[in-house]
């Protein structure tokens, strides 16, 4: 017979049931210290301040009314909150920024009806995104903005697209390796590695390559990352076994 009527089973019942609804609503995020949290805010601020404050001034040299885009906060946080992402690393911001002005201004230019010019603009400019290999999700609101500004001046895709972006990413570099966050993303190093550490990466590559290509889409994480990732867990996982099997030997009786 059930006891349904157990309060400390309803309790947890309820409690389970608040824990799968509370996912939907930023618990599937990790924790992070305020430390960190303050360090990526104050990187932003001071991203900006000095993209948006060169902008100025030269959009006030030049005679020009937009020195700034607005799609730029949203870089910014991608830049100081995820700097190892792959989406946040220079090429992707100012490659992705650039490629998707251009293709907003185009579709401003050719396709007349907002209706059709605003998806087709995003659509295209992920898609170029995608063969380039510079994808930045702020980049296909550019695209948008362009269209919805309409702008017709390819100037536009230069200044201030391209010069805002180089300059942001520019205050990153040396404001994430002054706090000891590395930016850009490095290759790693060639070395010499000793034949088991080899097959160790080795086996992490192979293992990522089968996981991707089950995963079947774009994963946000550095692949030197991964690998690192998956080489801990092995190394983590023989330990154990190690451990195991060490500790069944020392429990077994001596002749």
């Amino acid at each position: 017979m059930k006891n349904s009527g157990n309060p400390k089973c309803k309790n947890e019942t309820s409690s389970s049931n608040a824990r799968r609804w509370f996912h939907y609503f930023g618990q599937d995020q990790a924790q992070v210290a305020w430390s960190e949290r303050i360090r990526a805010v104050m990187g932003a601020l001071i991203g900006l301040f000095c993209t948006v404050a060169l902008g100025r001034m030269l959009g006030e040299l030049v005679g020009v009314n937009e020195w700034v885009m607005a799609s730029l906060g949203a870089s910014a946080l991608l830049i100081f909150v995820l700097p190892s992402s792959p989406m946040a690393q220079p090429w992707a911001v100012i490659g992705g920024n650039v490629l998707s002005a251009l293709v907003g201004i185009t579709a401003y230019h050719f396709i007349p009806n907002p209706l059709f010019a605003l998806p087709i603009a995003a659509a295209s400019a992920i898609l170029g995104m995608f063969v380039l290999r510079c994808l930045h999700p702020p980049a296909a609101a550019v695209a948008l903005i362009a269209v919805l500004g309409q702008i017709e001046s390819y100037r536009y895709a230069f200044f201030p697209v391209m010069v805002d972006s180089v300059v942001l990413c520019l205050v990153a570099v040396f404001y994430n390796s002054l706090t000891g966050k590395q930016y850009p993303t490095r290759p790693p190093k060639p070395a010499v590695e000793l034949p088991k550490e080899k097959k160790s990466r080795e086996q992490a590559e192979a293992t990522l390559d089968a996981l991707l290509t089950e995963y079947q889409e774009v994963m946000d994480v550095d692949r030197a990352e991964l690998i690192k990732i998956i080489q801990s867990v092995q190394s983590s996982d023989n330990a154990g076994e190690q451990l195991e099997r060490g500790e069944l030997e020392s429990a077994q009786p001596h002749p």
